[in-house]
């Protein structure tokens, strides 16, 4: 249970992150969308087989 709730973190910080940046002009919006999205999923999927691989 520790497990899900540190990929959610994860995740959440990620897409909050992205969002800062995006609002200071740092990075365009197709970052935005990749590293947000994409990445937050990709970290809370890598998470979920990790924790299936180990049962």
């Amino acid at each position: 249970m520790k497990s899900i709730y540190l990929s959610i973190a994860l995740a959440v910080t990620i897409k909050l992150l992205a969002i800062a940046l995006g609002i200071m002009g740092s990075i365009p919006l197709w970052v935005i969308v990749g590293i947000g999205d994409d990445g937050a999923t990709l970290v809370a999927l890598g998470v979920i087989a990790a924790l299936l691989s180990r049962q």
